[in-house]
Formats: C-alpha cells, sequence, structure tokens
C-alpha cells in the first residue's frame, strides 16, 4: 500500500549555528536504515535511504560555508 505521508513528514530546522532535516514518521527509520521488522523480527528490509547528501549537493554546501566564512 502506497501512502503520501513520508515526504511531507520531512521538515527542516535550522537556527544561527545548525541545521537538521528529519522525520517523526514511525516507520521512516527501517526505510532509511533497513533491518528486522515484524512480528519477532522475522522479516528483514533493505535500506532504501530517502534522506541524503549526493556529492554535488556536499560540494554546494561546502562552497556556500566557504562564501560566508570569508564574505568577513
Amino acid at each position: 500500500i502506497l501512502s503520501d505521508r513520508l515526504l511531507p513528514s520531512i521538515t527542516p530546522r535550522s537556527d544561527a549555528v545548525s541545521a537538521t532535516i528529519g522525520t517523526n514518521t514511525i516507520y521512516a527509520a527501517i526505510h532509511q536504515f533497513g533491518g528486522q521488522a515484524g512480528r519477532g523480527r522475522a522479516t528483514t528490509i533493505p535500506a532504501r535511504p530517502f534522506l541524503s547528501l549526493a556529492e554535488d549537493d556536499v560540494e554546494e554546501i561546502i562552497d556556500i560555508l566557504e562564501q560566508h566564512l570569508t564574505a568577513g
């Protein structure tokens, strides 16, 4: 059964010194990391990460931070 609960539950938070992104959806962790689930933990669910950074994203974040820090 497909639902549209996970994507809209992803929320960002930030303040002057940090930024985070996450979800309070109860099944999000098993999707992100995989693991044992079900009655008696008898079912193995493979990781299907939905929160990740591509290499291009990391490079862009570093560029933004460098620009901010050198702007003085």
